[in-house]
C-alpha cells in the first residue's frame, strides 16, 4: 500500500542572515556546497526544506547536513540523504522551494511504501 507523506515549513531570511557569522551553525545545518551560495534567501530555503523532510518523514538525525538539496539536470531541487534511516521506502520525493520578502518556504511531497 502507498501512502502520502507531505511536510512544509517556513523560515524568515533575516533570521538565518543573523546566523551568517556564525560557524558552527552553519556547519551543523549545511553541506560543503550547499554553502558555495551564501545568500540568505538562498540559505533559508534550503534549512525550510530540511524542516519540511522532517516534517514528511519524522525521522531524527543529529545534524540538518545528513541532508543534502541539489539540483537536477533542469536545475531543479531535489534531497539527498541516505535512506538507512527511514522506517519506510521512498518511491518518490518532490520538493518545492520559494522566496518572497522576509521569507522562505519549501514543501516535501512522498511516496512512499
Amino acid at each position: 500500500m502507498q501512502v502520502v507523506k507531505t511536510g512544509i515549513d517556513i523560515c524568515q531570511i533575516s533570521r538565518i542572515k543573523k546566523l551568517l557569522d556564525k560557524p558552527s551553525f552553519l556547519q551543523r545545518v549545511f553541506t560543503a556546497a550547499e554553502l558555495e551560495d551564501k545568500r540568505p534567501e538562498h540559505l533559508a530555503a534550503l534549512f525550510a526544506a530540511k524542516e519540511a523532510f522532517f516534517k514528511a518523514t519524522q525521522i531524527k538525525l543529529q545534524k540538518l547536513n545528513e541532508i543534502e538539496i541539489k539540483k537536477d539536470k533542469n536545475a531543479r531541487p531535489y534531497l539527498s540523504f541516505n535512506p538507512k534511516n527511514l522506517k519506510f521506502k521512498i518511491s518518490s520525493c518532490d520538493l518545492s522551494l520559494s522566496h518572497d520578502g522576509d521569507c522562505a518556504v519549501a514543501c516535501v511531497v512522498i511516496l512512499a511504501e
